[in-house]
């Protein structure tokens, strides 16, 4: 069982350690990731942590945005508190609503979440080259796909968060609804997907039509940015697995073989990243 400890015990610890320095992530992926990026730099004071590893009371709102806002809660708890604590944050859909956080001890994530500093054409190149030994498909060409699909569940969420709607996204199997074939997603069934989404959130599917015509108007809004910075990473790692299959590449999780052609020469490349790496490794 992992021992959490009370924001006002960690912040105590700094009193006898003031030269410590923690950053603050959401899980032990992200965990794994600064400890891989920083294994021959890191500061003999500092460490990487999982919000998982405090102590803090549910306040019913604020817990639905899962362990990214129980970081951000703590972080603003601790802001003021001469402590050495910073935290990366998946940036999420806070830039495109409005609701970016401007509190100082924040690392965001230079796309909209951490996956996306995988999904470029030189990354997915060598996960299909390297990874798989495939030679058969384009990496422009799959990835492309990729984003025009993903861009669809994007536009859902940011809907269902304007709309309150709560539609369970990550939780429902909508991917059964997107076709692939030799790499290449040939449809996509928006009309079931929101369909099935409605069921399981227990709404009315009167609201459906409405709803599906502002999901397409938001898919065309979300194609004027970078699709890094809109797409959300575990639907697009899930879009991905369904072309992969389609190429009958036998491979159990793609986002593992895909995380793995992150390159640490280039974090130069990603200010907020580099940021966040410099944290714990000055002096």
């Amino acid at each position: 069982m992992m021992l959490r400890r009370d924001p006002e015990a960690i912040i105590a610890a700094f009193e006898l350690d003031p030269e410590r320095r923690v950053l603050y992530v959401e899980g032990t992926s992200d965990q794994a990731f600064f400890n891989w990026l920083t294994k021959k730099s890191l500061n003999s004071n500092s460490m990487v942590s999982c919000i998982d590893e405090v102590n803090l009371p549910a306040t019913g709102s604020d817990d639905s945005g899962g362990n990214r806002g129980r970081l951000l809660r703590f972080l603003m708890q601790v802001q003021n508190e001469g402590v050495s604590i910073a935290g990366f944050v998946d940036k999420d859909q806070d830039h495109l609503l409005g609701n970016e956080s401007s509190l100082a001890n924040v690392f965001y994530t230079d796309f909209r979440d951490r996956e996306s500093y995988v999904f470029f054409e030189e990354n997915l190149d060598t996960a299909l080259r390297m990874g798989v030994g495939l030679h058969t498909v384009e990496a422009s060409e799959l990835l492309k796909s990729t984003f025009e699909t993903s861009l669809k569940l994007a536009a859902i969420r940011l809907v269902s968060e304007k709309r309150k709607l709560k539609l369970p996204v990550s939780s429902t199997n909508w991917d059964k609804h997107v076709t692939a074939r030799k790499g290449i997603v040939q449809a996509v069934d928006l009309d079931r997907i929101v369909n099935q989404l409605f069921q399981q959130a227990n709404h009315s599917l009167k609201q459906k039509k409405s709803v599906l015509g502002e999901v397409l108007s938001t898919v065309e809004a979300l194609s004027k940015y970078d699709p890094r910075q809109v797409v959300h990473g575990k639907d697009t790692m899930r879009i991905l697995d369904r072309q992969f299959k389609s190429l009958r590449v036998k491979v159990d999780d793609v986002s593992i073989v895909l995380k793995a052609t992150f390159r640490p020469e280039l974090i130069s490349s990603f200010p907020n990243l580099r940021a966040a790496v410099d944290f714990l490794v000055s002096v």
